[in-house]
């Protein structure tokens, strides 16, 4: 499931916990539907995902503090 935190802002939820201190994460980011909008996507924690998901920041590619909420984001998440 995902938690929208606010635009820009959200958490991906697992299923399943995962093991936690041995998970990466990835984020992708799909520019298709946003018309050239690009942005950058930062995990919100170094540690990267906890054992229950993972919360990430989506900005403007040339504004950081702009954050924007996209049509299509990948999360790939590695244990």
């Amino acid at each position: 499931s995902i938690t929208d935190h606010s635009e820009g802002q959200f958490t991906a939820n697992f299923t399943s916990a995962v093991p936690s201190n041995a998970t990466t994460c990835a984020t992708i980011d799909l520019d298709r539907f946003t018309f050239n909008n690009h942005c950058t996507i930062y995990l919100e924690s170094t540690s990267g995902a906890t054992t229950s998901g993972v919360r990430v920041r989506i900005t403007a590619a040339v504004n950081s503090g702009h954050v924007l909420d996209k049509n299509s984001t990948n999360i790939a998440v590695f244990a």
